[in-house]
């Protein structure tokens, strides 16, 4: 029992726990190795029990000079020239007379250098690393002296002579030279180079120590019972059992125990240190602005899981775009074992108020965001919210950065590899969401980092830097060194037909039309932005957004978009589609595409279908 409690006192750093264990081994005899007896010595004089201290390493002294020593180990002249001065050091700070010992030349032994730590199997084994930490106060002790301090500074005692002998008449030479021997002799000249003094020994009172006592019961009556009964259960369970104690006591997080238990995951070192960072340094509060691809939501899957196997985490919301939500409910049910429920479920749409009280849910930010739901998203806390292309929440006044500002959490993990693209106060604004203050006031980060003739470019690079490395994380392809394979970009330039060329046209100047009027709101111009960009993808795209807008629109604006239809519908062919085509018949091997728009896709499949070139679709992100 002593040995797991000494296990978990090394595992917490609690070293008063510590010294009272061992303290109990040394008064007991169950102290046999040599070391431990440093240990415990190194220890008391840490926390200032100098009696325990000059007890322990004394025994280790009188072992050493027995001719049956009980103790093992080895005895170095570093080890035994070590107890000597802590002894002596001992007896120097608890106010003991020395009478006719000196204090040795420079002052009293110093303690030993800082202890420094390192997480090992036994609190043994840990404190047997390092020497015990002195704190500052006992660094420089009060140092025996016949000369007493200035404050209380009394008259010199007169240094004694020989017995027999008479002191002669001083001159004033022969008076400097007899000071400087009383003060070679008072701070420990070697003896016989001066006349013995006695010194006044400078009393520091240390502070008293609580009682500490560590009692460790159990409950009898299920042994017992089990006993009776002759219970049996597999060893595995036992060991099981043993193994979950053990990592209940676990506080550092060097380790990632989450690993084994994750499915089809191959986890990067990058990731694993972006994990452990995250969690020891950062309080599982960060950016994780990764470069696009090297695996920014693994990185947030193994924080997840591993506060869960922790129990850190016991509720949780993940937030991101719409086209996002199947692909990280898909990795985070099948890779990672959590078993989120999301906004595409069927229990969203029966009973929203059971669904927003689920532990684990993921939820797109347009439906958190909405003024249906919105209250209840920011109704209840969560341990941990991880927000997906954290980008979108880049201004403060949209609703999107007020959601997650309003959610109360513990943890907050924002994802993105583009953390500014237009100005740094984007920014100051996710910074603000992590740690508010963290970049002082919008008015002061602007005066002392915002370059006025380029926003995105920083003054003050070199401070900011310090500061994001506080709150961000950001691997990139050099620093990670993955072998990816090269990437060639090539813009392909294709001539329209005259029918589409015609049909882009005029959708452009609809826009550009409707976008200049007086009345026309900020939610229309986002809707005529939305239409041309459709019309880039497709004509099918731009047709099934002129189709939704006339439906909605009742201002007078009808004949207009009926003649865009009739217009775009009179389009055959799409020269994009047709490029697509003969890239895929060029070479046989396997080929990606990506549409922005659904309706492109669907016409997309319908032309590869046509012209039999086997394809398989997938509709998400």
């Amino acid at each position: 029992m002593r040995t797991l409690a000494l296990e978990c006192a090394g595992a917490l750093q609690d070293i008063p726990t510590i010294l009272f264990i061992l303290g109990e081994m040394y008064r007991d005899g169950t102290l046999e190795v040599r070391e431990d007896f440093l240990v415990v010595g190194r220890m008391a004089m840490l926390q200032e029990n100098y009696q325990l201290a000059e007890a322990v390493f004394q025994s280790l002294l009188d072992d050493a000079a027995s001719e049956d020593p009980r103790l093992k180990g080895r005895l170095t002249k570093a080890m035994l020239k070590e107890a000597k001065q802590t002894i002596l050091l001992a007896q120097i700070m608890a106010g003991e007379p020395h009478c006719g010992r000196l204090v040795p030349a420079g002052g009293p032994p110093p303690l030993p250098t800082a202890l420094k730590v390192k997480p090992v199997k036994t609190a043994r084994a840990a404190f047997a690393q390092a020497p015990a930490q002195a704190s500052p106060a006992r660094q420089k002790p009060a140092v025996l002296t016949g000369v007493a301090p200035p404050q209380s500074r009394k008259k010199a005692p007169v240094p004694a002579t020989a017995p027999g002998r008479r002191a002669a008449p001083q001159q004033p030479a022969e008076k400097k030279a007899a000071a400087r021997k009383k003060a070679r002799a008072a701070n420990g000249a070697a003896a016989g180079t001066a006349a013995p003094v006695q010194p006044q020994a400078i009393h520091v009172p240390p502070e008293p120590l609580p009682e500490l006592k560590v009692v460790f019961e159990t409950d009898p009556a299920p042994v017992l019972e089990a006993i009776r009964s002759q219970r049996r259960s597999e060893p595995e369970a036992g060991q099981l059992a043993l193994q979950a104690y053990r990592l209940s006591f676990r506080t550092s997080y060097d380790q990632i125990l989450c690993l084994p238990s994750l499915r089809d995951v191959r986890s990067l070192w990058y990731q694993e240190d972006t994990a452990r960072k995250v969690m020891k340094n950062f309080r599982g509060r960060a950016i994780l602005a990764d470069e696009v691809g090297l695996g920014k939501t693994i990185e947030a899957g193994l924080i997840l899981k591993e506060y869960l196997l922790r129990g850190l985490v016991h509720t949780a919301l993940v937030l991101t775009p719409s086209s996002l939500v199947a692909q990280w409910q898909e990795g985070l049910t099948g890779k990672f074992g959590i078993p989120f429920i999301s906004t595409q479920d069927e229990l969203f749409r029966q009973d929203p108020d059971r669904f927003w009280a689920e532990p684990f849910i993921l939820a797109s930010l347009q439906t958190a965001r909405s003024k249906r739901h919105f209250p209840a998203v920011t109704s209840r806390a969560y341990d941990l919210v991880v927000v997906d292309e954290a980008h979108h929440l880049k201004n403060r006044a949209t609703q999107n950065w007020k959601l997650v500002n309003a959610v109360q959490k513990t943890f907050l993990l924002m994802l993105t590899a583009t953390p500014v693209q237009n100005s740094l106060e984007e920014l100051y604004n996710l910074v603000t969401l992590l740690r508010p203050g963290h970049l002082k006031t919008h008015k002061a980060f602007k005066a002392e980092f915002v370059n006025r003739d380029n926003p995105t470019d920083p003054r003050n690079r070199e401070k900011l830097r310090q500061l994001l490395k506080e709150v961000m994380v950001r691997n990139t392809r050099s620093v990670t060194q993955l072998k990816l394979p090269p990437r060639f970009a090539l813009t392909v330039r294709l001539t329209p037909s005259s029918q589409e060329a015609s049909f882009y046209r005029t959708v452009s100047e609809f826009v550009t039309t409707q976008a200049a009027r007086p009345d026309t709101r900020g939610g229309d111009k986002l809707a005529w932005r939305k239409l041309l960009e459709a019309a880039g993808s497709s004509p099918v795209a731009a047709l099934r957004m002129l189709e939704r807008l006339q439906e909605r629109h009742d201002n007078g604006l009808g004949p207009q978009l009926t003649e865009l239809l009739d217009l775009g519908r009179k389009i055959r062919q799409s020269a994009k589609a047709q490029k697509v085509v003969e890239l895929l018949k060029a070479t046989p091997a396997p080929k990606l595409l990506f549409v922005n728009y659904l309706a492109s896709l669907e016409y997309l499949e319908q032309v590869l279908t046509r012209h039999r070139i086997p394809h398989a679709v997938y509709r998400g992100a």
